[in-house]
């Protein structure tokens, strides 16, 4: 199902991407409103984030672009996408994580600056980086852009001193709760939601059927004792929770852990100086990550769970 490449925008390098329909769809209405982009993995958001990237610059070709990653390898990841498909000509790639030391990070005009949203959010107080020079803000794993996470405050800068500001969100899914939803649509100024599945007209004829067999391998003793470790930080989390009283067994599913930390943050919000509350709500947001980190380490290996750190 591939297209003349002559239909990509001209900043991205010959013959490096399939041309999808749904992909330039997307795109080019992102680079014109704020967009939330829904898209299972797998389906190219990092493709769909820089055809916005190259049809934004091509509008505005003297300014910026400032993409964010929740962390260090995931940030890393997408600038060696960018670096490997796009024309950069006289924009200058540049990567800004807090492994960096902040004398390195110097912004140079007409750049895409790739980053970790702590680093940015450092150099953005320290006026190291100028935000109105940036046409375009995107940022992977969009809703973690809640509460006091540095996407939520780098966002509300960006859309205060940007001379031209533009929001690309990406997530694989927001869980069904509507409420964080429309506090992401109303915190990023969101005009047009984008969703798309395996299912979806435009996107099913580049999908093909895939069978999985689950095989059980025996893993080397590093990622066995890694995950001993992370089980091991898991139950002495469980302790806590069951010594404030918040529950009495373990959360079968993840389901289950989902809505009891939904049901405690209604009461922290209600009661905000109780103490006890707030320290069961972490230690369980705690446990979620840990259960979702021995997910990966036992699906994915090491490349996949070292992704999520």
């Amino acid at each position: 199902m591939s297209g003349r490449i002559t239909t990509l925008p001209s900043l991205i390098k010959p013959n490096t991407i399939e041309y999808r329909k749904y992909q330039v769809s997307i795109a080019k209405h992102a680079s014109q409103v704020n967009t939330l982009v829904v898209l299972p993995t797998g389906l190219g958001k990092s493709i769909i984030a820089a055809l916005t990237i190259a049809y934004r610059l091509e509008r505005l070709p003297e300014s910026s672009v400032l993409f964010l990653a929740p962390t260090r390898p995931l940030a890393l990841q997408h600038y060696s996408f960018l670096k490997k498909i796009m024309l950069l000509n006289d924009y200058t790639l540049q990567i800004w994580t807090g492994s960096i030391p902040p004398s390195k990070r110097v912004f140079k005009k007409k750049s895409i600056v790739v980053g970790t949203p702590q680093a940015l959010l450092n150099d953005v107080i320290a006026q190291r980086i100028p935000l109105q020079e940036f046409s375009l803000l995107i940022l992977d794993e969009v809703h973690r852009c809640v509460g006091n996470y540095p996407y939520t405050q780098l966002s509300s800068l960006y859309l205060q001193l940007s001379h031209y500001p533009l929001i690309l969100g990406l997530t694989a899914s927001i869980k069904p709760e509507r409420e964080r939803l429309e506090r992401i649509r109303e915190l990023l100024k969101i005009r047009n939601i984008e969703y798309r599945d395996e299912e979806s007209p435009d996107v099913s004829p580049y999908v093909h059927k895939v069978h999985f067999i689950l095989k059980p391998i025996n893993f080397p003793y590093p990622l066995k004792e890694c995950r001993r470790l992370l089980l091991s930080l898991m139950q002495e989390h469980l302790n806590k929770v069951y010594k404030l009283g918040v529950i009495s067994s373990k959360p079968r599913t993840y389901r289950e852990l989902e809505a009891l930390i939904n049901l405690l943050r209604k009461k922290v919000a209600l009661n905000p100086s109780d103490r006890y509350l707030s320290d069961a709500l972490k230690s369980l947001a705690s446990i979620r990550r840990i259960s979702i980190a021995i997910e990966r380490l036992d699906f994915g290996g090491a490349s996949l769970f070292l992704n999520l750190m």
